[in-house]
């Protein structure tokens, strides 16, 4: 599951020290939640015009924080997010918008030699 969303620039090293120590441990230790992930963009290179992003009509949204949260059931990560978002709300000065999130699964996996599991 990725969970992105913004912080305002006043409010990152507080927030980043409340995730670390509050919010992202809780996660870890939710039953089937295999791992957990806080991702911060670099701005000014996410934010470069390239080929690829004037190719596109509806242009990119680069957010600039991400949490992974790593599982094995669907329901155990939305789980996951749901205290995720509730640790969220609680910290100050990030208002009340709510993450994107967005579930991926595994559905195939290949290795590169016939006795590795795939």
């Amino acid at each position: 599951m990725t969970v992105r969303f913004d912080v305002p620039s006043a409010s990152r090293t507080e927030v980043v020290k409340s995730l670390r120590q509050r919010v992202l441990p809780v996660l870890v230790d939710m039953a089937d939640i295999t791992g957990v992930h806080l991702c911060l963009a670099d701005e000014a290179v996410s934010n470069v015009e390239t080929a690829e992003k004037r190719a596109r009509s509806d242009g990119t949204q680069v957010p600039t924080w991400i949490v992974l949260i790593e599982g094995c059931r669907p329901d155990r990560l939305r789980a996951a997010v749901d205290a995720f978002n509730a640790g969220l709300v609680a910290l100050p000065g990030l208002g009340t918008a709510m993450p994107d999130c967005t579930l991926y699964q595994l559905e195939y996996t290949r290795c590169k030699t016939p006795w590795s599991a795939g």
